[in-house]
């Protein structure tokens, strides 16, 4: 297989629905997808933006809130385990899949 074809045959590409969300290729070599909103912010692929402006004007945050904002496949239970803790004392029994929502 020459350079071309292998090259050519290793760029995804978007489908119909993809392109009508909005949805853009960062760099095609590794296929990662993303949503920009119009202030320049990148979202991840499958954010619905109207959902995300909706939850921003609607949101009213209470004092005692806490947010775990982590991007997918990265800590996010790890993180949710670490704010427990630092809420409940060191010694306490956690167990993140059950007490974070």
């Amino acid at each position: 297989m020459d350079r071309a074809t292998s090259a050519s045959s290793a760029i995804p590409e978007l489908s119909s629905e993809e392109h009508a969300a909005g949805v853009m290729l960062a760099d095609p070599r590794w296929g990662y997808k993303f949503v920009q909103e119009h202030s320049g912010l990148i979202q991840p692929f499958d954010f619905v933006l109207d959902a995300v402006y909706e939850l921003r004007n609607t949101l009213e945050p209470k004092a005692h809130d806490v947010y775990i904002a982590t991007y997918p496949k990265c800590g996010t239970t790890w993180m949710q385990q670490v704010c427990m803790l630092l809420l409940r004392g060191s010694g306490a029994a956690c167990d993140p899949m059950k007490d974070a929502p």
